[in-house]
């Protein structure tokens, strides 16, 4: 995959910088390879990866602790496949396992659907031991994990190989909305460094008093405003993320969305949700990273459809559930139009019999976005019908923000940024 800064419009908004891979875009290419049997999958799929809540996050975090310990993990996502309100969630692939983790179950033909993670055969022994180490820790709260019986042809879109270090963006005040998915999926809890309260863990920058940042090994808090000189010294960071942020003084936004641009074309990867969606595009100065003359906000129904399931930040099961926030749905302005790429991932009928693009949150697991595109010095424009919209809801567990977080680390890039820095490795 070419360098690339994915950042998201919806609940979130999400952005390619340099040129993105065909693989993150409409119609991506089948990329069919053996995988052996004896080799892991971690399921996606809610009738699989359920123990102890509808969709365990927790599975996240266990490709995280993969990658940890320098595990390739192979990412599934059969190309070509769909989605419907049904609902009904396209197969990545069908094979003979036998779940091995936390327990037993004789082997059997499964569907395996949502963008099932695979460590193949010849790393199974050494991931088998961290699994265990990692259940250990989550009684009640296990990843379920199932091993091929035969060898079987699979269609992979990525292989992951750096891990993830996010950092949160706090300029809302509500960086805990975004740190609560982390703990939730198994990122390690961060504490404040240096101040009056060293040691003390922290969700968001006011936790850290006298002048101390909220900083741990998976992820940390920017004390605000952002800066340029801030996020510059973030090099071990794959992903920042804005979660609610709701300002419109240009004086207070135009920095904060300058130093995020730069961020962004510079390799990193950006995820905006809810207010902060609005904030970022809707900035005249340094915004519209994906559309020409920014957004409106109508109002919305369902069904969904879902035109491009089979893409990174599309990996979610079940439908997506009506949920508020302070974002309800917005779509483009009059004469408004995609850009740098972007294009739909859920759509849904406007009040007024509008054909429209949105995201809502999963009725079982999280939250999607709308819509994804890239920053490119000469992007190709991709305009949808008139009058679409996309649609944004209140922060939770974030599946479709997950997905994101795993295909940023395929980005070149991104790559470049954490290996420059000998404590990224």
């Amino acid at each position: 995959m070419h360098a690339a800064a994915l950042f998201a419009l919806g609940a979130s908004v999400a952005l390619l910088c340099g040129s993105a891979s065909a693989q993150v875009l409409p119609a991506p290419t089948p990329n069919i390879e053996t995988i052996p049997a004896g080799s892991l999958v971690i399921p996606m799929d809610n009738d699989k990866q359920n123990i102890g809540a509808a969709f365990n996050l927790a599975a996240y975090g266990l490709v995280k602790e993969l990658l940890d310990h320098n595990i390739p993990v192979k990412w599934a996502i059969r190309a070509g496949k769909t989605k419907t309100s049904a609902p009904t969630d396209g197969i990545d692939f069908s094979a003979s396992a036998a779940r091995v983790a936390p327990s037993a179950i004789a082997a059997a033909v499964r569907d395996f659907r949502g963008g099932p993670f695979i460590v193949t055969q010849s790393m199974a022994a050494a991931a088998t031991a961290i699994i265990s180490t990692y259940n250990a820790a989550r009684v009640g709260d296990e990843v379920a994990v199932y091993s091929l019986t035969n060898a079987e042809m699979i269609d992979i879109r990525f292989t992951l190989t750096q891990r993830p270090y996010v950092t949160v963006l706090d300029d809302g005040g509500k960086a805990q909305i975004q740190v609560s998915t982390l703990l939730a999926a198994g990122f390690a809890q961060a504490t404040c460094v240096g101040g009056s309260n060293p040691g003390a863990n922290c969700d968001e920058a006011s936790d850290c008093s006298g002048g101390g940042n909220c900083k741990g090994t998976d992820y940390e808090v920017i004390t605000p405003p952002t800066t340029a000189a801030k996020l510059s010294g973030t090099t071990c960071s794959t992903i920042i993320t804005e979660p609610h942020w709701d300002e419109t003084d240009p004086s207070i936004t135009n920095p904060v969305v300058s130093a995020v641009r730069t961020f962004a074309l510079s390799g990193g990867n950006i995820l905006a949700q809810c207010a902060g969606a609005r904030t970022y595009e809707q900035n005249t100065t340094f915004g519209h990273f994906q559309t020409t003359q920014g957004t409106q906000e109508p109002a919305g129904n369902v069904p969904f459809l879902y035109p491009n399931a089979d893409l990174p930040y599309s990996q979610f099961v079940d439908n997506l559930d009506n949920q508020a926030g302070s974002l309800a749905e917005y779509g483009l302005a009059s004469g408004s139009v995609f850009q740098n790429s972007g294009h739909p991932q859920v759509m849904f009928t406007d009040t007024d019999g509008a054909s429209c693009v949105g995201a809502r949150r999963p009725a079982s697991t999280a939250q999607a976005m709308a819509t994804a595109g890239r920053v490119a010095p000469a992007p190709a424009l991709r305009s949808p019908p008139t009058r679409r919209r996309w649609r944004s809801s209140r922060a939770g567990p974030i599946r479709a923000a997950w997905s994101f977080i795993w295909l940023v680390t395929t980005t070149a890039v991104t790559e470049s940024r954490r290996s420059t820095a000998a404590a990224c490795t």
